[in-house]
């Protein structure tokens, strides 16, 4: 799959992890994976 977002979405997303998660491997993933569920459920 490939998202086109806008790039400040992009940095929020990429700031929220780094400090929710850490810079390691593979979180951006699961971050995503986890905010579609959220939507998934949320509809």
């Amino acid at each position: 799959m490939t998202f086109i977002v806008s790039d400040e979405l992009e940095k929020k997303f990429r700031d929220r992890i780094y400090k929710k998660m850490g810079m390691r491997k593979g979180n951006m993933v699961k971050a995503l994976e986890e905010a579609l569920e959220d939507w998934i459920q949320k509809k």
